[in-house]
């Protein structure tokens, strides 16, 4: 499983929101123009929006002053990505006096995809003015808040998600999103500026995996020895679209380095059973398959593996949590590959041990880590707020000793660039005694 990058935002939901059906004028005279409303509302009703579009467009060829076939047609044009011409039917339909909520939540998708940020954020805020009950309001509003970034914004957009969350408590992008922002802010400026939040977020939802992960880490509690499994489920399948160009976008190196490496290993006769280990969207399986007889793929995101599986690199792809899949296949593997996965586990003296079992008798372990820097202490390994381990070398090498792993291959590298700023890391290449 990749790494996150520590600045992250849910993207903001594609649907936009309906706009409230209009009832009839009683006693008034149906016209052209209602009659040709009403047959684009029931095209729109059967699915045909290629109909309902042209109904819209022929009521205001009729009647250019009908706001509510300005919304529906800025609606339509919102859905297939003709933003500069359905913003302009918004503003039509708000002049006219359409003062809803979801036009104005509308327009202010529209204004930020277009990088007008101080008029998104008035547009949300005028949503949220004629109704408030719509989670995902805050939420969008949070997230221009943060995009435009100036002083006061992080405050607003942290009351933003909470208020998203105390709709929706499930409303997992808005946790999310307050997770990635509480981060970013703890790392800049220490835990103590976001302790308020963070108290807030925790004492209202314990039970969520990013407030009860997260939260905690930022309430400077003592770090389990591992990511929960809940938490990496969710972190991934929020992230899952758009991954591989985020990654792209950090210069991230995990399947270099892991090709790097499986040049200098022989190949077993008749190929391997191959283990891509956190396969993610798959982003190791090209380098991994000219070798193998069987690729299999686990992945505790079943996001992440629908994208994999759409690569058509691997024989078999599997929803499971790592330990507890290896656990089941003693001796069943002659390489497997773990790019950036190790980095959720902090004590590694429990993963490792199983993970040398799944390999045969001189089977090979490829993997990646975080490396901790020289002024973090002496202990074996560190858990950052944005919830990734990073681990001292040596104690890497010890628990490799201890698991029956002969290190072939261990070296610093860099495994991607975050702010501007390397991103150390260990690769590492153990053979199953």
């Amino acid at each position: 499983m990749m790494p996150v990058p520590p600045s992250r935002i849910v993207s903001d939901p594609p649907d936009a929101l309906d706009t409230p059906e209009i009832p009839d004028a009683l006693d008034a005279p149906e016209s052209l123009a209602d009659r040709l409303f009403e047959a684009g509302t029931q095209a729109l009703a059967a699915g045909d929006a290629a109909l309902a579009e042209r109904a819209y467009r022929e009521t205001l060829a009729q009647q250019e002053a009908f706001p509510e076939a300005h919304s529906n047609l800025a609606g339509l044009l919102l859905a297939r990505g003709a933003d500069l011409e359905a913003l302009a039917h918004y503003d039509r339909a708000l002049a006219l006096g359409f003062d809803h909520a979801a036009v104005h939540y509308n327009r202010g998708n529209l204004l930020k995809g277009s990088g007008r940020l101080d008029e998104a954020i008035a547009a949300y805020r005028q949503a949220l003015v004629r109704d408030s009950s719509y989670p995902v309001i805050h939420n969008n509003l949070g997230n221009a808040l943060l995009r435009r970034n100036e002083p006061g914004d992080w405050e607003d957009a942290a009351a933003a998600y909470l208020a998203a969350v105390a709709l929706a408590p499930e409303y997992d992008d808005a946790h999310g999103n307050l997770a990635a922002l509480l981060d970013g802010v703890a790392r800049n400026q220490g835990l103590a500026a976001v302790r308020p939040w963070v108290e807030q977020w925790c004492t209202a939802f314990p039970q969520h995996p990013m407030a009860s992960y997260i939260g905690r880490l930022l309430r400077g509690e003592t770090p389990p020895d591992r990511a929960p499994p809940a938490y990496v489920r969710l972190l991934f399948d929020q992230f899952a679209v758009g991954f591989d160009s985020t990654l792209e976008s950090l210069g991230y190196r995990g399947p270099e380095l892991l090709a790097q490496a499986l040049r200098d290993l022989p190949v077993a006769p008749g190929r391997e059973m191959v283990l891509d280990a956190g396969c993610g969207t798959g982003l190791c399986g090209p380098a991994l398959r000219p070798r193998a007889y069987n690729l299999t793929g686990i992945d505790l995101s079943p996001a992440m593996l629908e994208i994999a599986r759409r690569r058509e690199i691997y024989d078999e792809l599997i929803e499971a949590e790592l330990e507890a899949f290896l656990r089941r296949c003693p001796g069943g593997y002659d390489l497997i590959a773990a790019a950036d996965v190790l980095c959720y586990f902090g004590d590694l003296g429990t993963i490792l041990p199983v993970l040398g079992q799944a390999l045969r008798p001189g089977g090979h372990a490829l993997f990646t880590l975080e490396a901790m820097n020289e002024d973090d202490g002496e202990a074996p390994f560190r858990l950052a707020p944005h919830g990734r381990y990073a681990h001292r070398p040596a104690a890497v090498e010890a628990a490799c000793a201890a698991a029956g792993l002969t290190l072939q291959r261990f070296e610093p590298v860099v495994l991607r660039q975050e702010s501007g700023q390397p991103v150390n890391g260990l690769l590492g290449v153990g053979q199953r005694r």
